[in-house]
């Protein structure tokens, strides 16, 4: 990953190991206990959301590199500040929430 994020110009960041991305909250960060490898899906006790343990974990690690990025990077305007449709963002105020596949109904703007 680190050698093809070199390749295409992409930033590469390193999240600890056991850090525990399917098993937290995106929503609100409450961690649910040791779940078995079956389990897919799971309900968050804290607020009541519906969880895709995959999708979960990917936002879940999407959020840490970015709280993990230098926030010298932000200070000094190194962070790009458009997204993939040349859409303004502004790096630090949100973390995107994604909804999966089947159930999303966005179009680009």
């Amino acid at each position: 990953m680190e050698g093809k994020a070199a390749r295409y110009g992409r930033e590469f960041i390193r999240i600890d190991r056991w850090y525990p991305s399917s098993r937290l909250c995106p929503c609100c960060g409450w961690q649910v206990g040791k779940l078995a490898l079956d389990v897919r899906e799971w309900d968050c006790r804290q607020c009541g959301e519906h969880h895709d343990r995959d999708f979960a974990a990917a936002l879940n690690i999407l959020a840490e590199g970015i709280r993990l990025r230098s926030p010298n990077d932000v200070a000094a305007g190194l962070v790009d500040t458009r997204n993939d449709c040349e859409g303004q963002v502004r790096p630090g105020k949100a973390i995107p929430i994604l909804a999966p596949p089947e159930t999303s109904t966005a179009q680009a703007a």
